[in-house]
């Protein structure tokens, strides 16, 4: 009797409510856990590498432009490369750097009192990629318009050259109408 009596407390309206929300609860704790938290896992992943790869795929689009422009100035620029070559040689190539000075003097009507070659490195002890020069340092005699024309003369030559200091001066000993200067530069031209 007791066991019926048990029974039909256990199975009451109020009991059988309590019954249907357990489970309703345990049936829903169960598709929070196993069905939709991995569903949104798997959403906020994907919503993650979609924001990675958009990133990615912005550096790769800058890249590719920048490619792009590269080979569009290659493009250009393709009849000129060979011009670079003989702009900044791989070798000192003294001797045409001396040539090419030594003509552009004669051709100013500039006389050469002294010429001496400073700071030459024939090893190839220093980096492969830094750029190295030659100075010439040059005492000459000649008029003030020869000295621009040859400045303009050294300029203008394909080798690439530059003057980093000039000293003009007069001689006081000597007076004379012709106008000639002491002029004492340093040329200086580059390899790599």
């Amino acid at each position: 009797m007791e066991k019926k009596l048990s029974l039909k407390k256990i199975f009451t309206k109020k009991t059988v409510d309590y019954t249907y929300t357990i489970l309703f609860l345990s049936v829903f704790s169960f598709f929070i856990f196993f069905v939709i938290r991995p569903n949104l896992l798997s959403i906020f992943q994907a919503n993650k590498k979609i924001d990675s790869l958009i990133k990615d795929n912005n550096f790769l689009e800058k890249q590719v432009q920048n490619l792009v422009s590269i080979q569009s100035s290659l493009e250009v620029n393709r009849d000129n490369i060979s011009v670079l070559g003989e702009a900044i040689s791989k070798m000192p190539q003294v001797n045409k750097l001396l040539e090419d000075l030594n003509s552009s003097i004669k051709n100013n009507n500039l006389v050469i009192d002294k010429l001496t070659i400073v700071d030459i490195n024939l090893k190839k002890s220093q980096k492969e990629d830094t750029l190295k020069s030659v100075v010439f340092n040059v005492v000459l005699k000649g008029g003030f318009d020869n000295f621009i024309k040859l400045t303009k003369d050294l300029y203008s030559q394909r080798r690439i050259k530059m003057v980093k200091s000039a000293v003009i001066s007069r001689d006081t000993k000597e007076s004379s109408t012709s106008g000639m200067l002491n002029i004492e530069m340093s040329v200086e031209g580059y390899y790599l």
